[in-house]
């Protein structure tokens, strides 16, 4: 018993450190990130700025092409320990798989690239975003592995290095060529982190290409990367609609929301990146109750009542950070609030994702996620049309977000509690009153404190200082007790 105790208490703490040393190598990496990203549309105009907004989602989209093997694969080779020639198989039969499509992809940019477009940045523009599609597939494979491994020291170092180019890169290259130094920049970047990620990371065994075994990685990693492609759409699918009923300069404006939220699901991002191999290992060594409670009821009730130390500030210091850094985006304001607000909800769903593929409930929740993301995309041409514009489009966005976790979380404690007997209790009331919580403070501070009355700068100070000090009130009151009750439990 004893024994056991000790186990939990050292994976807990390797848990730990691993998050940290992860999502700060990621913060850091985001932190330059938004340097780079607000001097874009500073250097940039709206309608240019819109246009690298649209090509930055090549990347996201291509990293799609591996049709769920890549997500299988990195479960199931945490799963197997990255030991044996099943590993092996899954390692090559992954590589060559999502390396084709890929190339295809590529292929089409260049041709893209080739045909005589009107704008001449655009098409050179298009050529390097092949060169950045085939880097990133090389590049989303060692990540994904490293990932299996759990070195997520050599990942650390990588964001630390990989930021620091591209901040580098940006601001060498964006005032002498503009968009196309933008992209050139990412490009080089990319490139001297797969030169780094290939010196330093361990020999690997790569076996021969199985179609059955790729066909049996994609069959159940597709539904998953489904859940992760709804939830990428319902993060992006916005800026489409924007960009096609708005035009790029509108795209521009809202997208500084979008780039702040990346920025906030930090580190509640890299926790579940961090568990998801130990949940893989864990599922049949612990009691039921007990996996349960750490990687699902834990993970909830912390991300609910910590979350908010990070939204509030970022809502409360927006007005200020856009007066200050970018004066003429302050339409930009209300739409990057309420997605604020959204992306709460969005920091509850992730501890759900692993829970799915290890029950294999993937594919229903792939069914759930796919309505929520035609709701959304349908949501927004509405909100367009009826002429609501971008604040319309954030309100929609924010929606499917809530939605998103409000029917997966009751699907999941659903699930859960026909297997083991589960009473809301103290944690769940908690939960449930965060978010009511988070807005009547937010509410009160923007009434009592108005920037008309104190100043802007005075203002935003104030509300920051006087929320901190009421939400940690509140951590007092509902977290710290239930957290030290965890803790004594296990």
């Amino acid at each position: 018993m004893e024994t056991n105790r000790i186990v939990v208490v050292v994976k807990k703490n390797r848990i730990l450190s691993n998050t940290l040393q992860y999502a700060s190598s990621n913060l850091f990496r985001q932190v330059l990130g938004v340097v780079s990203a607000f001097l874009r549309p500073r250097l940039l105009s709206a309608h240019s700025f819109g246009i690298w907004i649209l090509l930055a989602l090549i990347p996201q989209y291509a990293s799609l092409l591996n049709f769920g093997a890549r997500s299988a694969m990195r479960l199931r080779l945490a799963e197997l320990d990255n030991k044996g020639s099943d590993a092996a198989v899954i390692r090559g039969s992954t590589r060559l798989g999502y390396l084709v499509p890929s190339i295809l992809l590529a292929l089409g940019f260049v041709i893209a690239g080739i045909y005589p477009l009107e704008n001449s940045e655009l098409r050179v523009c298009l050529i390097l975003s092949a060169v950045i599609v085939m880097l990133n597939w090389w590049y989303d494979l060692q990540h994904v592995m490293l990932k299996a491994e759990m070195n997520f020291q050599l990942i650390s170092r990588t964001n630390y290095l990989r930021a620091t180019l591209l901040f580098c890169f940006t601001i060498t290259l964006l005032p002498l060529w503009g968009l196309i130094g933008a992209v050139l920049a990412g490009l080089l970047a990319n490139c001297c982190t797969c030169l780094f990620v290939y010196r330093y990371q361990k020999k690997r065994v790569y076996g021969s290409f199985q179609w059955r075994r790729y066909f049996e990685l994609i069959r159940e990693g597709f539904p998953l990367l489904g859940i992760d492609t709804m939830v990428m759409f319902a993060r992006t699918s916005d800026r489409l609609v924007i960009a096609s009923l708005l035009g790029t300069k509108a795209v521009g404006f809202y997208a500084i929301g979008g780039m702040i939220i990346g920025f906030l699901l930090n580190i509640p991002g890299a926790a579940r990146e961090v568990t998801e191999p130990g949940l893989m290992q864990d599922f049949k060594k612990q009691s039921y109750r007990q996996f349960i409670e750490q990687y699902f009821c834990i993970p909830v009730f912390n991300t609910a009542l910590l979350f908010p130390l990070i939204i509030g500030p970022a809502w409360l210091i927006m007005p200020l950070f856009l007066h200050v850094v970018l004066p003429d985006y302050h339409m930009s304001l209300a739409p990057a609030q309420v997605l604020f607000l959204g992306s709460y909800f969005l920091a509850l769903y992730f501890p759900m994702r692993g829970l799915m593929f290890v029950h294999g409930w993937q594919h229903k929740s792939f069914a759930t996620a796919a309505g929520i993301l035609l709701l959304n995309v349908l949501g927004s041409i509405l909100a367009i049309k009826l002429g609501f514009e971008l604040i319309g489009v954030a309100c929609v966005s924010a929606t499917a977000f809530f939605s998103l976790f409000a029917v997966e979380g009751s699907l999941t404690v659903c699930r859960v509690c026909r297997k083991i007997s589960m009473q809301p209790g103290k944690r769940f009331v908690a939960t449930s009153l965060a978010f009511p919580l988070l807005l009547s403070i937010i509410y009160l501070l923007e009434y009592f404190f108005s920037p008309q009355n104190y100043g802007i700068y005075v203002a935003t100070i104030i509300k920051i200082l006087v929320f901190v000090c009421c939400w940690f009130t509140i951590l007092g009151i509902f977290w710290w007790p239930q957290r030290e009750g965890c803790q004594k439990k296990s």
